[in-house]
């Protein structure tokens, strides 16, 4: 139905499980923040921070300034910003893979990106109902924030 959002959600599920078999959480928390690019398809680690936004605005309802639910105690940007930020870090070779000071846990992150998954999937269904929906990032995100704003069910309701 809509090519490209669904192989998007399906790269994020494959960045995720593998994740979840890491066994360094390093490398567990980049493969956690890869699925959450690949799934907004951010292109450009230009995009990155403000793609993450739209995915935690859209599908967990949360706006930049909103407190995350424990076990941290950031603001939805602070959370973003961390998070790419670290990723960065290890994967440029500026922190240790293997002993990095994280600043999310891994257990936390893997509930949130858990959940964006689970509304991905629910609203990419919902989208592909509409008529002529367009297969592309930007037309589905609009949609969702167009529905969220109309007061239709969205992320976690």
């Amino acid at each position: 139905r809509l090519p490209k959002l669904e192989r998007a959600w399906c790269d994020a599920a494959y960045w995720m499980r593998e994740s979840l078999f890491d066994s360094i959480d390093g490398l567990a928390v980049t493969k956690l923040e890869t699925a959450l690019e690949v799934l907004v398809c951010t292109e450009s680690s230009k995009y990155s921070t403000a793609r993450l936004m739209l995915a935690l605005q859209n599908f967990l309802d949360l706006q930049p300034d909103d407190q995350m639910l424990p076990p941290f105690a950031l603001t939805t940007k602070q959370f973003v910003t961390r998070l790419v930020r670290d990723r960065s870090r290890i994967l440029h070779g500026t922190w240790s893979t293997l002993n990095a000071r994280l600043a999310i846990r891994r257990d936390g992150l893997e509930a949130v990106v858990g959940a964006v998954m689970r509304q991905a999937v629910v609203q990419l269904d919902a989208y592909a109902q509409e008529e002529a929906p367009e297969d592309d990032i930007d037309a589905f995100l609009s949609w969702l924030k167009r529905r969220s704003a109309a007061g239709a069910p969205s992320a976690g309701q």
